[in-house]
């Protein structure tokens, strides 16, 4: 189906929240001992970066599977704000963001989030803390430790909705130094940010970092030349207090809370086939979302004699107030619009043990428990539209949903010799999931069009799933480690939101088996890695419209058959010169449904899932050198690559191939002082990322990757 970016019952959603702080890593013993920005985030070899991938601490390379870790230096000096721009570094991995930024797709190995408001693909944490159950909140990250990336089925560690894989946003904690920074940047479509960090170790045993930030864009690439505004004009401000303290030599509490206040645009799209361009656009109305998000999250580490107790709790409350111009024109006697109010709060909380090694074998073992409410409700009025000449009419929609879920998890580490480990890991998950439903159509609407009949359900669904997992590791020595692994996962079932029609509602649960195997090794100042897989999916979500219910609130969410996808993925880093490190990736995907029949599209086998691009490529270049004196030249750079895909299930609507290149060159005066000029795009790479809308005859409206950027930054260092 199409990504449509008017997919009904809002985007409202998500949250915001809460985050388990450290990112699961076991704070340090005293806040002398945290890691500074400069410390492994910045790491000449990137192999001995420390990641939390597994819920433990260990070097990325001798992680026994897929990881891909982005550090703080690469987001700060390539401008990385954003989720889409990050997972331009990750093999596989793809976003899209449509609405505006109240919807997003994000896809690893060929598996997205079908729709708005459905379960998501790929989990996302924050700070530990899972983070998009109905629907991701807006993705914009600063002062970032760092980003890691596991790919593939995560079923066993993380369970629900990480299929695709994991993400996880660590903030960067606080240092054991008083100092901070101010950035400010200026660009065009007349952008400014600014953003602000302290530092603050307050005694022996405690300190706080407290981050600040405003952004504002007054201009874009979208006008309406019937309003005379920019459509795609912005503006965000938001905070970030990360508290640390050690209660006592075994015992640390890590405390973060954040607020996040934004405007921005509704629907950014426009029509080629009438005539239409980027700057000239014609709605009657000014398409706007407002969101407000919150988060807080507390993390507690205790380490006994005979391992670490980890707590984790979060929560998270996420607003929009949006207004659409539904019927996408100017034309009077067809205008509907559609205003939509979105709530989405949960809470979040995990348990978990990490024993010491007892002879060969160590265990993690723990629970987690999710509690989330999601509201959409919409209310579109207008006076007409082809087959309503004049007539005035409302709809109203009313879609609450809940979901309660808990999993207990264990994972077994059993050293069989010295070099060979075999690794088991169970998951059982349960969901409940609640829904109360009301479409309630006005009496004058439903006598003209008698397929728009109230309807209402309130009913609830279990769901549940056992998702065990094995891995098979071989380390000949220090620098070699080759695994197998065989992984299960799956996406959670529940109900669509964007549908006028009661049998439209619910979905089932997808089920996925992933085999794997891949080798990493460590170089001189680096590493690289090579993954092979086969992931197989079953009872495959598809977008499907009902031809019953007119536009968009007749596209809903079914299980239509299998599909399987296969892949190879290589990745690494090197500092060959001084100064300069390197990172690379790549991915190659074949994605087919192997089975299935849509409603809407027919025969599903033979075609390519909408989420899939078949080639992925990136690479990196950081390079600082002494200039004169205590000046440095700094240079970032940054090429990411990816393939044309499709934007339905029937491989109709073609989505453009991607080639973004990023520069940032400067200088660091007396290591206080950078300021740099800074390229985003600067091959003006804007391929179709989505279709949405419809204007009659037969013309869809399309959304761009966003163009050009460029401008100055200055960041003071205290």
């Amino acid at each position: 189906m199409l990504k449509h970016l008017l997919t009904g019952a809002a985007p409202a959603a998500v949250l915001i929240a809460c985050t388990a702080a450290a990112a699961q890593t076991t704070p340090p013993s005293n806040p002398t001992a945290a890691a500074s920005p400069s410390g492994p985030a910045a790491a000449t070899n990137v192999a001995e970066l420390v990641v939390t991938a597994t819920k433990r601490r260990q070097a990325v390379v001798n992680v026994p599977g897929p990881v891909t870790a982005i550090t703080g230096a690469q987001i700060n000096a390539l401008h990385m704000n954003e989720t889409r721009d990050m997972l331009t570094l990750v093999p596989t991995a793809f976003m899209q963001e449509i609405n505006a930024g109240t919807a997003r797709d994000i896809s690893i190995r060929g598996i997205g989030t079908e729709q708005l408001f459905g379960e998501p693909g790929v989990a996302m944490y924050v700070d530990d803390v899972f983070s998009n159950d109905f629907i991701s909140y807006p993705t914009q990250f600063y002062d970032l430790e760092r980003v890691e990336v596991l790919r593939g089925p995560q079923g066993g560690l993380y369970g629900r909705d990480a299929v695709g894989g994991v993400i996880n946003f660590i903030s960067q904690q606080p240092t054991p130094d008083l100092g901070g920074y101010l950035r400010a940047s200026y660009g065009n479509w007349e952008r400014y940010e600014l953003e602000g960090v302290a530092n603050l170790p307050l005694d022996a045993q405690s300190g706080m970092r407290i981050l600040a930030w405003r952004t504002n864009q007054y201009k874009g690439e979208y006008y309406n030349a019937f309003l005379h505004k920019w459509i795609d004009k912005n503006d965000s401000t938001g905070g970030r207090i990360v508290y640390h303290r050690n209660l006592t030599d075994r015992i640390s509490v890590n405390l973060i809370g954040e607020v996040q206040d934004g405007d921005g645009p509704g629907t950014n799209l426009f029509f080629p086939a009438s005539g239409e361009t980027k700057t000239t656009i014609m709605f009657d109305t000014e398409p706007r979302n407002h969101f407000n998000t919150n988060r807080l999250a507390a993390e507690v580490t205790w380490d006994t004699d005979a391992g670490t107790f980890t707590f984790v709790g979060g929560y998270r409350d996420y607003w929009l107030h949006g207004v659409e111009d539904t019927d996408l024109s100017a034309v009077a006697s067809a205008q509907i619009i559609l205003n939509r109010t979105n709530h989405v709060r949960s809470y979040y909380g995990e348990a978990r043990f990490l024993s010491h090694d007892f002879g060969p074998l160590n265990v993690m073992a723990g629970i987690d428990f999710l509690d989330s409410d999601a509201v959409g409700d919409l209310f579109s009025n207008g006076v007409g539209t082809a087959a309503l000449v004049h007539a005035p009419f409302t709809l109203t929609f009313a879609n609450g949903q809940s979901l309660k879920s808990w999993a207990p998890f264990v994972e077994g580490t059993l050293h069989i010799t010295r070099t060979l480990t075999l690794i088991g890991d169970l998951r059982y998950t349960n969901d409940q999931k609640h829904v109360d439903f009301v479409f309630t159509p006005s009496p004058e609407f439903t006598l003209l069009v008698p397929s728009f009949t109230p309807a209402s359900e309130i009913t609830t669904r279990t769901f549940s799933h056992t998702s065990p997992g094995v891995t098979l590791a071989w380390q000949p020595d220090d620098n070699w480690r080759l695994y197998a692994k065989v992984q299960s996962g799956f996406r959670a079932g529940g109900f669509n939101f964007n549908v006028a029609k009661v049998a439209d509602l619910p979905y089932d649960q997808e089920t996925f088996w992933n085999y794997e195997i891949g080798v990493k090794r460590r170089i001189p100042t680096g590493y690289v890695a090579l993954t092979g897989y086969l992931l197989r999916q079953s009872n495959v979500l598809t977008p499907e419209f009902d031809l019953s219910v007119a536009g968009s609130i007749g596209s809903y969410l079914a299980n239509t058959g299998a599909a399987r996808n296969w892949g190879v993925e290589a990745e690494g880093s090197i500092a060959p010169l001084p100064g300069l490190t390197l990172t690379a990736n790549a991915g190659w995907l074949d994605s087919k449904f192997t089975s299935g029949t849509a409603t809407f599209y027919g025969n599903l086998a033979g075609k390519e899932p909408f989420d899939a691009r078949p080639f992925t490529a990136s690479v990196v270049a950081d390079y600082r050198r002494p200039l004169i004196g205590d000046t440095d030249l700094l240079f970032n750079g940054s090429y990411s690559y990816r393939a044309s895909g499709w934007g339905d299930a029937a491989n109709t609507f073609p989505l453009g191939e991607l080639n973004l290149l990023n520069l940032d060159i400067g200088v660091d005066l007396h290591h206080r002082v950078e300021i740099t000029a800074y390229g985003e795009n600067l091959l003006n790479s804007t391929p179709v990322v989505a279709f949405g809308g419809f204007r009659p005859p037969n013309s869809t409206g399309v959304q761009e990757q966003p163009g050009r950027q460029y401008g100055i930054q200055v960041k003071a260092k205290f």
